[in-house]
Order: C-alpha cells, then structure tokens, then sequence
C-alpha cells in the first residue's frame, strides 16, 4: 500500500519540485543544433523561429528527466546547390539536476533518421 502511494506521488510531481525547470526556448535552441550537425550544407540553414516551432514538453514517468518533442521547419541547400524547405523532428531530454546538458533521443529531417 505505501508503495503505491509513493509512486502515486512521484508521477504527480511539478517540474519544480523535481529540480528541473521548464526550457522550451533551451529545448527548441538544442533541436537547431543537433539537426544542424546532420546536415550536408549546414552554414546555409535557415530555420523557422522559436515560435514557428511546435514544442511539446513532459516530464518523464520517474520525475528524472524533462522530455520535449520539437517541429520545425528549415530552409537548405541540398547536394545540387538548390534551396530546400525540409521539416525536422528533434526528441531531447534534460535530467534533473543537470541544467546544462542536454541529450537527444532522435533527430530527424523529413522522417529520416540523422
């Protein structure tokens, strides 16, 4: 019985309460990064703004870790030299605790994996 009360409490957990603050703007900021580093031209990338972005954040089952989910779009040159409008997927995670690493899960352009 008390463990379930336990996990009970654990999973309704604030963000604050667990050491890990809400980071959209950090989050959206790491996305560019990661999926900037998979491109083949990646000084000619021009993506679509913080609040272009669709950013979903939840925090994880155990209360360890903020979990955020990022949708954009980007603007590139491809192999040819011609400007592309792509669409990026970026899963990252910041644990509790550590403000300043962040660690991503998937990253994606078009639905293909980086």
């Amino acid at each position: 019985m008390k463990l379930a009360a336990l996990l009970v409490a654990i999973s309704t957990l604030a963000p604050a309460q667990t050491g890990l603050a809400e980071d959209p703007e950090g989050a959206f900021k790491m996305a560019v990064y990661f999926v900037r580093n998979g491109l083949k031209a990646p000084s000619t990338a021009q993506f679509c703004s913080f609040e272009d972005a669709k950013i979903k954040m939840k925090l994880s089952k155990k209360g360890d870790r903020m979990n955020y989910e990022v949708r954009g779009w980007l603007d590139a040159q491809n192999s040819y030299g011609a400007m592309l409008r792509s669409y990026f997927l970026c899963k990252l995670y910041q644990k509790a605790g550590d403000s300043e690493h962040w660690f991503a899960e998937l990253t994606a352009i078009d639905e293909r994996r980086l």
